[in-house]
């Protein structure tokens, strides 16, 4: 009888034992889903630019579709660190998140230049920049080049970028010594053309060009620059875009930050970015083509560069990238990558 009254209260120690865990469980389950996570998410763009504004309607998004788990703050480029220092800000958690483009990391790693961007086309759309980038060898050195710190959630399109002069260009002749604020890997290109490249920091460049300091800018897409009041202090819009058609953002988040986010908040955080990356691309190049007709409307001229020229162009920029292929494992992978694409989609 004893025994068998142990054994009782033995299964009823067990059953309040169960009951206990799975109320905590549920417990822990439901302060999960009423945790709200605030992210810092670092841009590249000044407040006024697309670079920044076009990157509100992913914090709209995330906001909307997690129902107010998951906040992001966006802040303005260097406001949370520079530019060229997003790896390891957003490896040390000085923010959470950042929405960046290689063409600031390539003193971090060279192969960076190319990841961004192949200067001088053909490449010129959003689908085919997406063939590219999601070829699984482009996405083996996406992962290389950020490192263990970093979670890469998806890439984005920028609109091609928009090249402002002070003087015209109708052919390659009239690079030849012109003062251009680009960045790398595009100022090897304009090197190779015989102009002068430096680079300037994006708050600067309205003050360069007032001042002379530069006479043409490569910055951004039409509204971009359009936002920087960029054709108050130019005459001349060159095209078409070769510089920069188009380039690679890249969303990353630091590693223990995005682990540490329940799993449906990934999934939000992860369609939210893709849905985000149309959006950027599309509402950009629309609102490029408004601000394109007020800079024409303001007094700027187009400069059309002939088939002929642009051939120039492109075998320059060629030569430049096959150069920096030959620097390093990563860049020679992407230089590759690129190559079968164009062959892929038909150039």
């Amino acid at each position: 009888m004893r025994e068998k009254r142990i054994s009782t209260m033995l299964r009823l120690a067990i059953v309040i034992s169960v009951f206990a865990v799975t109320l905590s469980y549920i417990d822990s389950a439901e302060a999960a889903k009423s945790k709200v996570y605030r992210w810092k998410l670092s841009t590249y763009g000044t407040p006024s630019d697309w670079e920044f504004l076009g990157i509100k309607y992913l914090c709209e998004k995330v906001k909307e579709m997690s129902g107010g788990r998951l906040i992001l703050k966006p802040f303005p480029v260097g406001q949370l660190y520079p530019p060229t220092d997003v790896v390891a800000g957003v490896s040390k958690r000085l923010s959470e998140m950042a929405v960046t483009v290689g063409a600031y990391l390539t003193g971090f790693h060279p192969a960076f230049g190319l990841h961004c961007t192949f200067p001088g086309g053909p490449i010129s759309t959003f689908y085919e920049e997406m063939i590219l980038v999601q070829n699984s060898q482009f996405r083996k050195v996406t992962e290389t080049l950020y490192g263990p710190k970093i979670h890469h959630i998806a890439y984005g399109v920028n609109p091609p970028t928009a090249f402002l002069s002070k003087r015209p260009i109708n052919n390659v002749a009239d690079f030849k010594g012109l003062l251009v604020r680009s960045c790398a890997p595009r100022d090897r290109m304009f090197v190779a053309l015989g102009a002068k490249p430096t680079y300037i920091a994006t708050p600067e460049i309205y003050t360069a060009l007032h001042l002379g300091t530069i006479e043409a800018v490569d910055k951004g897409n039409y509204s971009t620059v359009y936002g920087l009041r960029l054709h108050e202090v130019t005459k001349y819009i060159i095209e078409p875009p070769f510089v920069c058609p188009p380039s690679v953002m890249d969303y990353i988040a630091n590693k223990k930050a995005w682990d540490s986010l329940p799993s449906d908040l990934q999934a939000i955080l992860r369609e939210a970015v893709i849905s985000e990356a149309v959006h950027f691309f599309t509402e950009g190049s629309r609102q490029g083509f408004e601000a394109r007709k007020k800079m024409m409307e303001y007094g700027l001229k187009v400069c059309t560069l002939p088939p002929g020229e642009m051939g120039k162009i492109y075998e320059a920029s060629r030569s430049v990238c096959k150069k920096i292929a030959s620097k390093n494992e990563q860049s020679a992978e992407l230089l590759k990558v690129y190559l079968a694409t164009l062959k892929e989609i038909g150039y």
